[in-house]
Order: structure tokens, then sequence, then C-alpha cells
């Protein structure tokens, strides 16, 4: 337990002094807030969205690449931190959480948001 806090307090430091870019982030991470509220506001919390083509083809909607940016970022958490997994039963949570916080950091970049979530104990410990 003592690791998590420590990492979260790291993160949060790293948050303060530097882009998401710099800390290794890349994809959608780097995208603003604002972009991740603009993809929220045609869909439901839970709902993860797709769009169908003039010809008929499905393709993933905007707040789909989010939801499953951070799903791969959270997977990447677990993979480094074996005593506290993120679990899947609670990714409306983090919708609503980075949502929250992307209101409220509009300029902030995606990854902020996850890791904020993450640093305020979004996971459950499997000690």
């Amino acid at each position: 337990m003592r690791v998590y806090f420590i990492s979260a307090f790291a993160m949060l430091s790293l948050h303060a002094t530097c882009n998401a870019q710099a800390i290794g982030v890349t994809g959608v991470g780097q995208l603003p807030c604002s972009d991740f509220v603009a993809a929220e506001r045609d869909t439901q919390i839970g709902i993860w969205n797709k769009v169908t083509s003039p010809e008929g083809k499905s393709y993933d909607g905007e707040k789909t690449k989010f939801i499953e940016w951070a799903r791969g970022f959270i997977s990447g958490y677990n993979s480094d931190h074996a005593n506290s997994q993120f679990l899947t039963d609670t990714m409306m949570v983090m919708e609503v959480a980075a949502l929250k916080y992307c209101n409220a950091h509009p300029t902030e970049e995606f990854a902020f948001a996850i890791m904020d979530f993450i640093a305020k104990g979004g996971f459950q410990s499997r000690l």
C-alpha cells in the first residue's frame, strides 16, 4: 500500500512539472480534456459509441477512443503494480471521474484525468 501512495505522489508531482508527452504518454492521452468532454456530450455514461459511415461501415466514435486508451493506460499501470489492480467493473466510475476532472481542467491532457483517478484510489487492492 505504501508503494501506491509513493507512486501516486510521484505522478502528481510529475503533473506539476511536465506534460504527458514528456513522461512517455502517446496517442489520445495527449489530447486536451476538452476533446473528451466534447466526445461525451453525444453519449450516455457507460455507453461506448459507434459511428456508421454513409457506406454502412461501423467505426468507433470519439468517446470510444478515449475510453479504450484509458483502459490500456490502466492495464499498463496494473502490470507495474501487481498488488493494486484496477477492476473492470469500475469503468463507468472511471468515466465519470475523468469527465469531472476534464470539466474542471479542460486544457489539461486527458492522461492526467486518468492519473488523477488512479491517484485518488480508483482501484481495488488485491492484498
